[in-house]
């Protein structure tokens, strides 16, 4: 995952060599409670983690 014009967002295609492995990573996340996302090379993100990621997932089915 990555941030995106200020928003939570999938990894980008150009570092990700197993997308659909990372779109269900991010699924299954979603599915489990934490207080705390820590993405590489971005701030972490301590508040609302559980919604973002739950957020994030219901674009992907679209």
């Amino acid at each position: 995952m990555e941030i995106r014009r200020s928003q939570l967002a999938p990894p980008s295609c150009h570092f990700t060599e197993d997308m659909t492995g990372a779109l269900a990573s991010i699924r299954r996340l979603a599915r489990t409670a934490f207080d705390a996302l820590c993405l590489s090379h971005f701030p972490p993100i301590l508040r609302g983690t559980n919604g973002l990621v739950h957020d994030l997932t219901r674009t992907l089915e679209g």
